[in-house]
């Protein structure tokens, strides 16, 4: 069984390596087809972190995404974010796999405001690959960064880089962490839509589109739908803020990897 395991985690290399760039994070981004570099969430951590900056309480969170209907490859984020007079840091695991393929990322993240409409982030990873057998385990670290700016009331701006300076795994098998580029919008439509739209490349590759729209259909609940391009994906999504704390669903499409079920939990301090 393991195995098995094995073959459909290298099978499927290119979107695995692809979530280092993109990783899974918070049943809210996912619903919206991850279209949230201009997102303001605790799990902007992952996404853009100058989306921390206004934080102003502590908040945790817990996310779980399963991949291909098997336990062995279900991911695994875990968020913490601290203000700390005017500024925000943060922690951010990520782990995928199995005993005998395991990817895992660890990073510390720091933002802050840049005065009324400004805010900027930057986080430092660390990346790991193990697998069984006498294969051993490949180490690198990756920097990222990124700011949102608040043109108006309704409108705001944003864009993110991530390993800019292109660090890799290892030099067989091309096994490098991608280079990725971001930028986007956020519209508050009106107090109940919220439209998100963002463009983003990898280097030396080609360009993808995602889009995303939440409705708050009422006082706790929400609604979001999300598609894009490169990879080609669908999602839907709904969220439930209760008190201090919110849970968010949702699943994902895509033509090889299928269904993909996503759930998160995030707390957030008075």
């Amino acid at each position: 069984m393991r195995s098995i395991l094995l073959i459909i985690a290298l099978l499927f290399t290119q979107s695995i390596f692809a979530q280092d760039a993109f990783p899974s994070s918070g049943g809210r981004f996912e619903g919206v087809n991850g279209a949230g570099v201009a997102l303001q969430d605790t799990w902007s951590i992952m996404q853009n972190q100058a989306g921390l900056a206004r934080q102003e309480q502590f908040s945790a969170g817990a996310f779980l995404q399963n991949r291909f209907g098997l336990s062995e490859l279900t991911v695994l984020s875990l968020a913490v974010v601290k203000p700390i007079q005017n500024q925000v840091v943060g922690l951010s695991i990520n782990t995928y796999g199995f005993q005998n393929y395991r990817r895992s990322r660890v990073g510390l993240a720091y933002a802050r405001k840049l005065g009324e409409d400004l805010d900027v982030g930057l986080q430092m990873a660390f990346h790991q690959v193990q697998l069984g057998g006498t294969y051993g385990t490949s180490n690198t670290f990756t920097v990222e960064g990124g700011f949102r700016y608040q043109l108006n009331e309704e409108i705001a701006v944003a864009a993110h880089i991530f390993n800019p300076n292109r660090s890799q795994l290892s030099d067989f098998n091309s096994e490098s962490i991608p280079s990725v580029i971001r930028t986007g919008i956020s519209w508050e439509v009106s107090k109940k839509v919220l439209i998100l739209a963002e463009v983003h490349q990898v280097f030396d590759g080609k360009v993808g589109v995602r889009t995303g729209l939440e409705y708050h259909a009422v006082e706790p609940l929400y609604i979001r739908l999300g598609a894009g391009s490169r990879p080609d994906l669908f999602s839907f999504g709904l969220g439930y803020a209760w008190n201090r704390l919110s849970i968010d669903v949702a699943a994902s499409y895509e033509q090889i990897l299928g269904v993909q079920p996503m759930l998160s939990l995030t707390y957030h301090a008075e």
